[in-house]
């Protein structure tokens, strides 16, 4: 029985799907480092269940998919086949009848060949989740792992020999090779499963004395459910008591509200009683009221009688007597305020009439003075007329000559001045009548333009509109070009920088596999893959090696160290039963040895403590540096384990000073030498070995955890780059969509442009020719206007000259 054939797909660095047939014999993968030669391996590990993840140099499950599919932010899924050719195998002795029935991993009685499937599947949450399949038949780990141990095939076996595993087996004891041989001829099934019998026992146990806790807390909760019952019950009886309580105060209310109606209907028989007589007291007084009226309307008979008519006609004298002389009252009010208002106004006509008398009398004294001015005025201008008439009279006389003189000089003139005057008006008038011409020809083509322009101007609006369009979106496509331009350009950084982090996480992924490997074997060698073993069974309880629990300086490494010694890779736990379960299941294994201290049971076998200090008072002045489980750092649970690692031992800086206290306690160097209580020196050149335990290291972290952490920052920074490179992406197809958008416009509008430019293209030339000849004529208008002006100018003094 063998493995023929290996499938892989998205396993570790196994991209794709790849199948590796291994023919029956020697097979042997050759290739460079980091090829995935391991990974096959990895991958038969994986899918038989026959390691952990660390045992596949990974942290966890999910680490084993291909980091390509887990980049693509999507469910990935990773799957390893196994085919096993089975020959001639069959089961035989007791195996026999271990075959179980139904369906699940199991061989069939003749079947000759059979596959084993594991599928890893992580959603894009981050969980994820394992099955396995047996010739595509679902089932658990713990079913296949019991079908491969009927094959030889155990988790611990020998089957799969991993690095450093022939070391481990050349160095094993006679004891330990007994083992393997168990494994091979079958008997170790038998102890697993015996082992397997003992731990389901001690489950049981653990599961009844947990039930037995629960027991003893459920008496107590019956306990405390009993005293509520009880109150609960009390309570009950007192709101009975309560009810029936109320119930009779309501019957004694009920019986007080009978007598109260009671009393209350005697009051109303009383009140009844009352009105009756009321009524009959109240008929009584009616009859005396009756006959009382009697009486006095017979009184007022015998008044009327007696004068009644005399009363009523003094009483309307006084009256209308009264109104009288209140009328009068009234009147005499009203005359004396038109008294005052009169008198006022008499006094104001006495003043105005005063006033006018004195501009009267200052009237007719002017007038008087204006007329005697006036008389003299007209005489003395009539005299002065006639003289000058006499005066005048003779200067004609005198100027005649000379006038006819005159007469003839001006006639001939005026000849001139008609001559000059005649041709300037006929041009005048001739530039009148043009312009009236010009100016009905201007008003004409202001007309047809002003109606070519009512009719064009949607046209010429709508083409502006499309210029203004067409102008925005040229402004906005050169901006949405410039931004695809700034966005493809961030998005090849972004592409180059991803790149540049991929490339660094493949070759930190490569240092920390290969220093994983390299931590792995050194593990192997120095005998912590017991420990390994121990933690990857899950035992609680285990702190870790001594090394591991505490920290030094720098300077006393190597002096503690050496003090410490092979104690270094001690392990210490929390009890000395988990140091027993621990030792059993090393033996059962077959992993190796281990010294265990428990915290329980631990004690430093030092001496007395004023023996040591006096030592390290008298030394100190000679070079002591202290004693050695005073320069550690640790916790200080981890006391007694320190004290028993390091004892009494003191710490000086060199051997001459040391060997001043040699025999009195135990002393280390900073520079390595030991030197006995019983006197035994040890020194010389300590080499520097790689499988040599050290203080702090294991703390600190191998040399892969700084890779480790740069390698988790590399992962948030390639996840915020292909974010961000997303985003990029995103928006660049955003601003191409909208730039195509915008192009696409841009053609349409250019298109519906061209087209309105060619409908209004006679229309628009209309309006310039229009334009054109109005603005001739506005000049040749005004050109005759000026001309006109100077003509006005011209022929205005000759007129002048002529009229005068």
């Amino acid at each position: 029985m063998h493995i023929n054939q290996v499938s892989l797909s998205h396993f570790k660095s196994f991209g794709g799907s790849i199948t590796i047939p291994l023919e029956q014999g020697f097979t042997v993968v050759t290739g460079p480092n980091g090829s995935g030669k391991s990974n096959i391996l990895d991958g038969i590990l994986f899918c038989l269940g026959l390691a952990s993840s660390r045992g596949m140099r990974a942290e966890r499950l999910p680490d084993l998919i291909n980091n390509g599919v887990i980049r693509q932010g999507k469910a990935a899924e990773a799957s390893v086949s196994v085919r096993f050719d089975l020959g001639d195998w069959c089961p035989d002795g007791a195996e026999a009848g271990l075959e179980a029935p139904g369906e699940g991993p199991w061989i069939q009685p003749g079947q000759r060949e059979w596959t084993v499937t594991r599928r890893l599947r992580v959603a894009p949450g981050g969980t994820y989740s394992s099955s396995y399949s047996a010739d595509g038949v679902s089932c658990n780990l713990q079913q296949l792992q019991t079908q491969l141990r009927r094959l030889r095939v155990d988790p611990e076996g020998s089957n799969v020999v991993m690095q450093g595993d022939v070391t481990r087996i050349v160095s094993m004891g006679a004891r330990e090779r007994r083992g393997i041989i168990d494994e091979l001829a079958g008997v170790a099934l038998f102890d697993s499963r015996i082992d397997q019998a003992r731990s389901k026992l001690d489950d049981v146990q653990e599961r009844e004395e947990r039930c037995r806790i629960v027991e003893g807390e459920l008496q107590t909760s019956r306990s405390r459910l009993e005293r509520d019952c009880q109150r609960a019950r009390l309570y009950q009886d007192l709101r009975t008591k309560l009810q029936l309580g109320r119930q009779q105060e309501l019957v004694l209310q009920v019986e007080h509200s009978r007598q109260q109606l009671l009393q209350l209907d005697q009051q109303r028989q009383q009140l009844s009683a009352s009105q009756v007589s009321g009524k009959e007291a109240l008929a009584e007084g009616e009859l005396r009221i009756s006959a009382a009226a009697t009486a006095l309307e017979t009184l007022q008979a015998e008044v009327k009688s007696l004068g009644e008519d005399q009363l009523l006609a003094v009483q309307a004298e006084l009256a209308g007597l009264e109104s009288a002389g209140r009328d009068l009252q009234r009147r005499a009010e009203r005359h004396q305020q038109q008294a005052a208002q009169l008198q006022a106004q008499r006094q104001q006509l006495q003043a105005q009439r005063a006033e006018q008398q004195g501009q009267k009398q200052q009237l007719e004294a002017s007038e008087n003075q204006a007329e005697r001015d006036q008389a003299e005025a007209a005489c003395r201008t009539a005299e002065a007329a006639v003289e000058l008439s006499r005066r005048r009279l003779g200067e004609v006389a005198g100027r005649s000559g000379s006038w006819l003189e005159q007469q003839q000089i001006r006639s001939r003139r005026r000849q001139e001045l008609q001559a000059q005057l005649g041709p300037l008006q006929a041009e005048q008038h001739q530039l009148s009548e043009r312009l009236r011409q010009e100016q009905e020809r201007l008003l004409e083509l202001e007309t047809e333009l002003a109606q070519e322009r009512q009719g064009g101007g949607s046209a010429q609006q709508q083409l502006q509109q499309l210029e203004a369009e067409q102008q925005s979106l040229q402004q906005k496509g050169a901006e949405l070009r410039l931004q695809v331009q700034e966005l493809a350009e961030a998005l090849a950084l972004q592409q180059r920088t991803r790149s540049r982090l991929e490339q660094e996480q493949q070759q930190l992924e490569r240092d920390i596999a290969r220093h994983d490997s390299r931590r792995e074997t050194l593990q192997e060698s120095r005998g912590t893959g017991a420990l390994r073993v121990l933690l990857e069974a899950g035992l609680e309880g285990i702190h870790g090696p001594v090394a591991q629990l505490a920290e030094v300086e720098e300077r006393y490494r190597l002096a503690l160290e050496v003090a410490a010694g092979g104690r270094l890779s001690q392990v210490v736990v929390e009890d000395d039963g988990i140091a027993a379960r621990a030792i059993a299941l090393l033996k059962s294994r077959r992993a190796g040895r281990l010294t265990f201290l428990p915290l329980n049971k631990i004690r430093s076998s030092s001496s007395g403590n004023s023996a040591l200090e006096r030592g390290a008072a008298a030394g100190r002045q000679g070079g002591c540096v202290g004693r050695a489980v005073e320069l550690l750092r640790f916790e200080p649970v981890y006391t007694e384990v320190f004290r028993h690692v390091f004892g009494d031992t003191l710490v000086y800086v060199d051997l001459d000073t040391a060997r001043r206290e040699l025999g009195r306690c135990r002393i280390v160097t900073l520079e390595g030498e030991l030197l006995e209580r019983s006197g035994a020196m040890t020194g010389g050149s300590l080499q520097q070995r790689a499988d040599r335990l050290s203080f702090g290291r294991a703390a600190e972290g191998d040399e892969a955890e700084p890779l480790r952490r740069r390698l988790l920052e590399l992962g948030e920074t390639l996840l915020a780059c292909r974010r961000k490179e997303a985003e990029l992406s995103h928006s660049l197809e955003g601003l191409q969509a909208q730039l195509l958008s915008q192009r696409q416009r841009q053609a349409a509008l250019d298109a519906e442009l061209a087209a309105a430019r060619r409908a209004h293209g006679p229309q628009l030339a209309r309006q310039q020719q229009l334009g054109e000849r109005l603005a001739h004529t506005s000049a040749a208008l005004a050109s005759a206007g000026e001309r006109l002006t100077a003509l006005a100018a011209m022929i205005e003094p000759l007129a002048t000259e002529l009229a005068s």
